[in-house]
């Protein structure tokens, strides 16, 4: 039998750390779009963590962002919105949050999710657009085709009724 070897640096690092190692598997099997793989090792990480741990808010965000990959954007809102409350200057968390919402057709939230966002990550060069600025338009925009068709249903409805 051979003794063990260990190499100094980060790759002994990921093989002493199980959570690191999960969250590092689920991140290449995303950028593989292997979704539901992903979505185990975001999971098999989360459940190692423990409340406390420091990348947790990482780990729920790329599982959000697998989730709403594979079309379960209750899940996805569910990790996102844990991981603004764990972290709530982590951008990506309301990002993913508001993919999730405007997915389950729910724009006004995901434009309150956009909004606490810039408020709470502002962008250090104000001549820079905001990371959540495209997330914040997609929802003004479903936001306000929302209120154009309910307000044609309602218009329908009373030229229905005579007036």
């Amino acid at each position: 039998s051979f003794p063990s070897v260990r190499f100094p640096g980060p790759m002994s690092a990921v093989a002493d750390d199980p959570v690191e190692g999960a969250r590092k598997a689920g991140n290449r099997l995303f950028m593989a779009k292997d979704f539901d793989a992903a979505i185990q090792a975001y999971s098999r990480a989360v459940g190692l963590a423990g409340a406390e741990h420091k990348d947790l808010h990482l780990i729920l965000a790329n599982r959000a962002a697998a989730y709403n990959a594979c079309s379960q954007p209750n899940l996805a809102v569910t990790d996102a919105q844990r991981a603004i409350a764990l972290s709530p200057s982590y951008v990506k968390a309301y990002h993913r949050a508001a993919v999730a919402l405007l997915s389950l057709d729910r724009p006004v939230d995901a434009l309150r999710v956009c909004a606490q966002g810039m408020a709470e990550c502002p962008v250090p060069d104000s001549a820079s657009p905001h990371d959540l600025q495209p997330s914040l338009e997609k929802s003004v925009a479903q936001a306000l085709q929302g209120a154009k068709v309910r307000a044609q249903q309602v218009l329908q409805r009373r030229v229905g009724r005579g007036g």
